[in-house]
């Protein structure tokens, strides 16, 4: 028995233990080859005793192994032979030539597995021979072996290695067809004290996997191997275990490199089974396959491995649980348990009827298990459903699927009505979910303010709606709107450009509302399923409203329902088509495009007046467009740039009747490469304008690098402070200097444009309101934009300054990386009113861009991009581009 512990509180332990991670535990003296881990001495692989020998852990030496071969003989299939030059033919299968390590186009060979009794073998050596990390040694050789297996099976492996090889491997799955059940699954075989690793597997699945040979060392520590280091591998294929019944609570095995097989049958409908695995070794790392009916359900990867098995049914469903973990490379079996828990579920009604709950609340002290769990199916795909439950007393509620987790260890929530740790609601009454697949949910439910063994009762009606087809364009008439509140339907939308929703009401209530909602979603509607498109418009159907969907091919759910209290017998109206505009195709740079007598309506100056007109013309990323409206001598027109769901994105209104207005912008990136806007008038009479369009190309700089000097501008008297020791701040806004009321950055106008400066080595004429630490690639679209960035980076202790020369406006940072005190900047941006740029990097700039950052990305970026981030200049992004005392200028072409 281990020493006692002491009282663990401020890591204090008591006599004969230790503080480990946190915990008290047996404090021991190991010897050579071992390491203390978790209260044991573990071997750390810095002796590999050679064949015939194994390592003693009380001597901490190599002493004869009668059990194993002598030395100068290897194990080949069941037998022991001598270690010589005949020994490569011997084996069924020989290495193919390298590279064969993952990834590469070669593999060292492939092979089906044997029939249960018989054994294949191979051969092949690990050689390190390639730097790919470029750390200055050499990486690992992994010999990459695929292995076909027809079904479900179990492997014995042993891996002898040769010439100093402390033979190990590693399996995953090399099978499309497994993922994403075993994306997580892999076995190792490892030996940190000896030559040979033998272990068994199990093969949940038919298919091909990778059996990666190397050498144990180098599965945990550095890259081991060398000319000669050679491995023989016996493979054979051995019946599976019988299975054992599990026990609940818990079960407890040995792991001596085995497989583990255990069953159990549930006893009540809907019931739901908890496995997780524990073991309190450092050298083990549990793992176990889930079978359901004979097929594979899951896979439980190491970190407190665990699986839910919900929907049970008490004859002919029998849930199945492999241990086979991950790995043991300990010198003796090594303890783990399975911790079980049958959670029993009862029947949620569904026709109004009521249910009496008995509250679980600390049971096993398990929170999910301690939960009342109460199913229900779902009959289709895609199925949208009316929720009308009522409780007795406030319950927190939560619907889940039917094996409650997802595989990371998350609640799988179809509709979060009301979080466990909140109050709870009385009342989820003519509310709607959607669901995805077919199938049995759960509805997660506890009284939180209950101890166990209370009750209290649901009511519950569950009512499937089934929506209608609309057709684009087609109008639906005097739709009688269902005693739920809400009339749904599908559109399934072909390519539209700029659509109409058009409602009204009769017998009506308040206004109409529409949504429109992603058919491929899920969850409590506008909760958990929130709608893309949000339209309330009057019942007179006076204000109908768009949506622009160039690039967004997706099929819609709508839902129609009142603001207000309706009649007796309301109906509506609805018709989804396209929406009036004027499409002018695509502008390219040389060729304007004109429109003249465009129609102006009279009082059409509001945001959201019907009577505008509409256009919309699409360009190249990047490129600029100027549409300039001249209004006749007796109209006021004002512009509006538009946004996807038509709300303004700029609005221009400089001049007064007869006055032009004119609207710049840029091309974004596709999908998005489109602008629409709308003309209106502030005036009360019809009248019209004309459009004349023009765009033009990025103007791009060259970039020349330099060595200007760099001089100290904050100490001039004049120089304007910003920062001064600053992290993650972004200065107010502000404008250059009237000289630069021509300064142009890609061609863009912005030298009347307001500007922010980031302390994290950026300043932004499009800047948004963080001060943005983590780097992105130039460009990027989405704020910052319109970006002169010397060097973008997660900084603090930033001073800088602003300082104005008569033609030149000087910002100055100097500062350091996160953490990284050493990793110094001192840098400069130099705008001149010409258009060049100067980025200035003085003697202390140490930080060169490729910095593992503590935070964020790892490096910096440089460089600099147009106002729509669609186009711009990168000199690098996490690449070491920058050295101290030298420039970088920027010339427009």
């Amino acid at each position: 028995m281990l020493p006692a512990c002491g009282d663990n509180n401020g890591l204090e332990c008591g006599s004969g233990t230790v503080e480990e991670g946190g915990q008290c535990v047996a404090d021991v003296n190991c010897g050579p080859g071992t390491v203390a881990s978790g209260g044991e001495c573990v071997p750390d692989g810095s002796v590999i005793c050679d064949q015939g020998t194994v390592f003693d852990a009380a001597t901490s030496t190599c002493v004869v192994d009668p059990s194993a071969c002598a030395a100068g003989t290897v194990y080949v299939d069941g037998a022991c032979v001598p270690e010589d030059d005949t020994l490569p033919g011997m084996a069924d299968y020989t290495e193919g030539a390298e590279p064969n390590d993952p990834g590469d186009p070669n593999v060292a060979g492939a092979f089906d597995v044997p029939a249960v009794g018989s054994s294949t073998t191979f051969y092949g050596c690990v050689t390190p021979r390639v730097d790919l990390d470029g750390d200055g040694n050499l990486d690992a050789d992994y010999d990459t072996w695929i292995v076909t297996a027809s079904g479900p099976t179990v492997i014995d492996v042993t891996a002898d290695g040769i010439d100093g090889l402390a033979a190990g491997f590693v399996m995953i799955s090399a099978d499309a067809g497994h993922s994403p059940t075993l994306d997580n699954w892999q076995r190792f075989g490892v030996n940190l004290t000896g030559d040979t690793s033998h272990r068994q597997v199990y093969l949940p699945a038919a298919g091909s996997y990778a059996l990666l040979m190397t050498d144990s060392r180098s599965l945990f520590l550095d890259a081991a191997g060398g000319p000669d280091a050679c491995y023989f591998v016996t493979l054979a294929a051995v019946p599976t275990p019988a299975a054992t019944s599990l026990v609940l609570p818990v079960t407890t095995g040995q792991d001596a490199n085995d497989v583990h097989v255990y069953k159990y049958d549930a006893t009540t409908a809907g019931s739901i089974l908890d496995v997780s695995e524990y073991t309190t070794s450092s050298t083990l790392s549990p793992g176990f396959i889930v079978l359901r009916d004979d097929a594979l359900y899951g896979s439980a990867a190491s970190g407190g491995p665990y699986w839910t098995i919900g929907n049970l049914a008490p004859t002919g469903d029998t849930v199945q649980i492999v241990v086979d973990n991950e790995y043991n490379y300990g010198l003796t079996p090594q303890h783990f348990e399975l911790d079980a828990y049958d959670i029993g579920a009862q029947a949620l009604p569904t026709d109004g009827s009521d249910v009496t709950v008995t509250e679980q609340n600390g049971d096993t002290g398990i929170g999910y298990v301690d939960l009342n769990y109460l199913y229900f199916d779902v009959g289709g795909a895609g199925e949208l459903v009316q929720f009308d439950v009522t409780a007795s007393v406030p319950v927190n509620m939560v619907i889940v699927r039917q094996d409650i987790f997802t595989p990371d260890g998350y609640f799988d929530v179809v509709a979060n009505i009301d979080a466990f740790g909140n109050a709870g609601v009385s009342a989820f009454t003519g509310q709607f979910i959607k669901f995805l697949e077919p199938g049995r949910y759960y509805l997660a439910t506890q009284d939180p303010a209950g101890t166990s063994g209370d009750t209290f009762t649901l009511t519950s009606t569950l009512t499937v709606v089934t929506p209608t087809a609309l057709t684009y364009g087609t109008a639906l008439g005097a739709t009688a709107l269902p005693a739920g509140g809400s009339g749904f339907h599908t559109i399934d939308f072909t390519d539209p450009v700029w659509i109409e929703l058009a409602a009204t009401g009769t017998d009506w209530g308040g206004n109409v509302r529409v949504q429109a909602y992603d058919l491929t979603g899920y969850g409590w509607l506008d909760h958990d399923y929130p709608a893309v498109l949000t339209s309330t418009q009057p019942a007179t159907g006076a204000a109908p409203v768009g949506r622009i969907m160039i690039g967004d091919s997706r099929d819609f759910l709508i839902r129609v329902s009142a603001t207000g209290t309706v009649g007796a017998a309301p109906t509506y109206d609805l018709t989804i088509g396209d929406r009036a505009f004027v499409d002018l195709g695509t502008i390219e740079p040389g060729t304007p495009i004109t429109r003249t007598g465009e129609a102006l309506a009279a009082s059409s100056n509001g945001a959201t007046s019907q009577g505008v007109t509409r256009y919309l013309v699409r360009g190249t990323a990047g490129n600029s467009l100027t549409a300039v409206v001249t209004p006749a001598a007796d109209a006021d027109p004002i512009l509006r740039r538009r946004n996807a769901d038509e709300s303004v994105a700029v609005s221009v209104d400089e001049g007064f009747d007869g006055d032009p207005e004119t609207l710049a912008t840029t091309f974004a990136a596709a999908p998005t490469d489109w602008v629409a806007f709308t003309v209106g008038n502030f005036n009360s009479s019809d009248s019209t304008f004309d459009l004349e369009m023009t765009s033009r190309a990025p103007r791009p700089y060259v970039i020349t690098a330099g060595t200007l000097a760099f001089t100290d501008v904050c100490a001039d008297a004049n120089a304007v402070e910003i920062f001064a020791g600053d992290d993650d701040y972004l200065a107010p806004a502000a404008t250059l200097p009237a000289a630069f009321a021509g300064f142009e950055l890609f061609g863009e106008p912005v030298g009347a444009t307001p500007y922010r400066i980031s302390s994290n080595g950026w300043l932004a004429f499009n800047p948004g309101t963080a001060s943005g630490y983590s780097n992105l690639p130039i460009p990027t679209a989405g704020v910052p934009d319109g970006l002169i960035a010397p060097f973008w980076d997660d900084l603090v202790a930033v001073d800088g300054c602003r300082l104005d020369g008569a033609d030149t406006v000087t910002f100055q940072w100097t500062g350091n990386l996160y953490n990284q005190d050493a990793e110094t900047v001192e840098m400069q941006v130099v705008l001149h009113s010409d258009g060049v740029i100067d980025f200035i990097y003085g003697a202390n700039q140490v930080a060169n861009g490729d910095e593992a950052s503590s935070f964020g990305n790892p490096g910096a970026a440089i460089g600099a991009e147009n106002m729509a981030g669609s186009f711009g200049h990168q000199i690098g992004n996490n690449a070491p581009v920058i050295m101290a005392s030298t420039s970088q200028t920027l010339t427009p072409m």
